[in-house]
């Protein structure tokens, strides 16, 4: 039952009451006022007298009944126009929102959505409506591409929580476009019963994936490099700050690795600015198969590349990763039907036997670079205070 038909049931239930309740008072008094008057005024116990009290009691009573209905059907119709307006202005609102407008049961079911949330959520009204908003558990996912935690879905913690949750972005795979999607959700209970646990919850959600893919955008070009996709200095820098923070917290030990390419330049010279991006670009995703995921490798300038060992457990891991990167450089790489070889000088620093700094760090791995490059290029130099 809706609440407006819920309105009207109590309406008339009003009404019975109110004429049920004049009648009963306006025949008391009469009576009892009559029978006093004959009683007290010593009139003759005369039956016309009685028979023109009972007749002025009906038209009194009468009129008393109908000026209390039709004071109140006019309130209530009244009453009744302005809600029906209220109710046609709510759904055309409803109705014409390009936000998704989502009503859920306290047992988490929908029981009511708008056209906008058919058309955001890909799926029909009539399978919208029937569905609870638990078989979402594990259909959603957040920014960083993980899956959402479901204790934080915003639906979810306003029906246990009755509170309020707001601005909570999350992304799903539409099932009718079949891409990614991105929308902004809040939640809001309804109480209407008084108690403490939420009747309804009122979810809004906001199709926002043309600005978060824009948002993407402007972080690519702020943060990572436009010919190879790796973070920029700008990016790794903070990257790196925070591995520091990170290693003096724990106790920790990184190493970091500064490379250069020796033949860069000649290949440049030798095959435009397009061979030269193709040898940067093969040489960035060799790097890149190399380490770990949660190691960081990076794009300084140039061709300047460094590699950023978020863990190890002594200086001696730098040195390996080393061997290993001129391992997955050695094949020769294609550009313009000619095999290049490439070559790198890579100069290793660990924290915090070289430096407890960011900049320090990479200062040392950067004098460490080019001491090898003087050893005679294509090899590596781990940094020592000798090296300055």
């Amino acid at each position: 039952m809706t609440n407006y038909a819920k309105f009207k049931k109590m309406c008339r239930k009003i009404t019975a009451l109110q004429v049920t309740s004049a009648y009963l008072v306006t025949s008391t008094l009469w009576i009892y006022g009559s029978n006093w008057l004959m009683d007290n005024c010593c009139l003759p116990n005369i039956p016309c007298i009685k028979d023109i009290r009972d007749g002025v009691f009906i038209l009194v009573s009468s009129a008393i009944l109908y000026l209390v209905a039709s004071r109140f059907l006019i309130t209530f119709l009244y009453s009744e126009k302005q809600l029906h307006q209220s109710q046609h202005r709510f759904r055309a609102l409803y109705e014409n929102l390009t936000q998704g407008v989502i009503y859920v049961a306290a047992d988490g079911h929908v029981v009511s959505a708008n056209p906008a949330a058919e058309e955001i959520t890909g799926m029909p009204l009539e399978q919208l409506i029937k569905l609870s908003i638990r078989s979402l558990k594990g259909n959603l996912f957040s920014e960083d591409g993980s899956e959402f935690p479901w204790r934080q879905y915003p639906g979810l913690v306003a029906l246990n929580r009755g509170e309020v949750v707001k601005g909570v972005i999350m992304g799903f795979t539409h099932p009718r476009h079949r891409r990614q999607c991105w929308i902004r959700v809040d939640a809001v209970p309804q109480f209407f019963s008084g108690k403490n646990h939420p009747d309804e919850v009122f979810i809004s959600i906001e199709d926002i994936t043309e600005f978060h893919l824009a948002q993407k955008k402007i972080e690519q070009l702020a943060y990572y490099d436009a010919l190879t996709g790796l973070p920029n200095r700008r990016l790794f820098m903070d990257r790196l700050n925070q591995t520091v923070k990170r290693a003096e917290r724990d106790n920790d030990h990184l190493a970091l690795l500064f490379i250069d390419l020796d033949k860069f330049k000649s290949v440049n010279d030798r095959f435009g600015h397009s061979g030269g991006d193709d040898y940067l670009c093969e040489v960035a995703a060799r790097l890149k198969s190399a380490v770990r995921k949660s190691d960081t490798v990076a794009r300084l300038s140039g061709d300047e590349f460094v590699v950023l060992l978020s863990t190890v457990h002594n200086g001696n891991d730098g040195e390996l990763m080393a061997k290993k990167l001129f391992k997955q450089l050695h094949p020769s790489v294609e550009i313009a039907n000619h095999d290049v070889s490439i070559n790198a000088s890579i100069g290793i620093a660990c924290y915090p036997q070289d430096a407890t700094t960011a900049e320090g760090l990479l200062q040392c791995a950067d004098i460490a670079m080019y001491r090898a490059k003087h050893r005679g290029k294509n090899n590596f130099c781990s940094f020592t205070p000798k090296a300055q």
